[in-house]
């Protein structure tokens, strides 16, 4: 399954601290990364995430 977010979603800001916050309380999940790609949407799914805060 395939979900885009438009274009004229708000974007999303996080402090560090939340994201320390999320992150401590985050299962082993898949978790998708997405980003502007410039051209377009990007991103990828991943099995492991690690944060180096």
């Amino acid at each position: 399954m395939t979900t885009l977010i438009p274009a004229s979603a708000p974007a999303i800001t996080a402090t560090a601290e939340d994201f320390k916050r999320v992150f401590r309380a985050h299962p082993a999940a898949v978790v998708i990364i997405t980003t502007d790609g410039g051209s377009g949407p990007a991103g990828f799914t991943a099995t492991s995430l690690t944060s180096s805060h």
